[in-house]
């Protein structure tokens, strides 16, 4: 958990006398710049944003001309508001290597509709899909009870959570959820409508869970190291 820090006023006008003050806010106006041009999610004072933009563009003008990859993740202060400023879509990284970027698929002349899903290297079927229209990275997982989704690839979809967090059982121990209806979720020339989901708030991952509630749509078979998914004709 992150150690609270001093609460900063609405502005930073208050006499050069304020040393103290200016240094704490250049820190976090520099801090949200770093994490705006490294794609994190970025904590800055409402009226200091131009400021962190413009440093951001200087930030990731550096990243790319010395190819370096910093991180760093600013904390909140006072009467700052989270602000995720990264518009670009989340991409698996390579250690997940996805062999459905275009997945195969098929249907019939009775409407049936099938999309053939290739295993890969580390044993997962990772596929490109859509949630709401928008690309996204699938991991098919059969051992999953929802679609879990990390906060990070929920706020660029624009998901917003439902009710009150609860807490589930992951891989990496319990972690905080939040139940989100998911209008359509796509997978090759398969769509299904209204998907029960979770965003999972300590999932920093690039990846969602293709968890049984959408599946439990499906019949899904195994064939030769392919996944076979198959959504009948209504």
């Amino acid at each position: 958990m992150a150690m609270k820090q001093p609460i900063l006023p609405d502005d930073d006008e208050g006499g050069g006398d304020n040393s103290s003050h200016s240094t704490s806010m250049s820190m976090t106006v520099g801090m949200a710049a770093w994490a705006m041009a490294n794609d994190k999610p970025a904590y800055s004072p409402l009226n200091r944003r131009d400021d962190v933009s413009g440093l951001s563009q200087v930030a990731q003008a550096l990243n790319h001309e010395l190819g370096l990859d910093q991180s760093i993740t600013p904390s909140p202060s006072g009467n700052s508001q989270p602000t995720v400023f990264s518009d670009d879509r989340p991409k698996a990284k390579d250690v997940v290597q996805n062999r459905n970027v275009k997945p195969l698929s098929h249907q019939n002349a009775q409407g049936t509709k099938e999309v053939l899903l290739e295993l890969n290297a580390h044993n997962s079927y990772v596929v490109t899909g859509t949630i709401n229209g928008q690309e996204v990275t699938f991991i098919v997982d059969t051992g999953a009870s929802t679609v879990s989704i990390p906060l990070r690839i929920a706020t660029y979809l624009g998901l917003k959570p439902q009710g009150r967090p609860s807490f589930a059982r992951t891989a990496n121990g319990l972690a905080e959820v939040y139940s989100v209806n998911l209008q359509k979720v796509g997978v090759g020339n398969i769509e299904l409508k209204n998907v029960g989901g979770m965003i999972n708030m300590g999932d920093t991952s690039e990846q969602i869970l293709l968890g049984m509630t959408a599946l439990k749509m499906l019949d899904f078979r195994f064939s030769d190291g392919k996944l076979i998914l198959t959504q009948k004709a209504l």
